[in-house]
């Protein structure tokens, strides 16, 4: 997926790598601007102070959809994080206690 015109960067991959290994143990891609790799870690945080351990059916997964009909995954890749973190606020306010 694109972040920007000129800068190609595999977002899925990351992603999956900062969920797997932490988001603070992933070195940003030298084609990502440090602003999206900030912004994109912060989400990934959140997330996953909010669904892990307890739920491994995440919102960027394909099913998961908020009521637009979008991912979280969409959101980041078309880099609008504030639409990303109030998705992570109004999806997560659904987990069970």
């Amino acid at each position: 997926m694109t972040i920007s015109r000129d800068t190609k960067v595999d977002l899925d991959r990351l992603v999956t790598e900062m969920l797997e290994t932490g988001p603070d143990r992933v070195s940003r891609p030298s084609r990502l601007p440090q602003y999206d790799f900030e912004c994109i870690r912060d989400i990934i945080r959140r997330v996953i102070r909010m669904y892990h351990p307890a739920e491994r059916k995440v919102p960027w997964q394909p099913g998961p959809r908020s009521m637009s009909g979008i991912t979280l995954m969409e959101l980041i890749k078309n880099r609008d994080y504030q639409a990303a973190d109030d998705y992570i606020v109004v999806e997560g306010s659904f987990l069970p206690t």
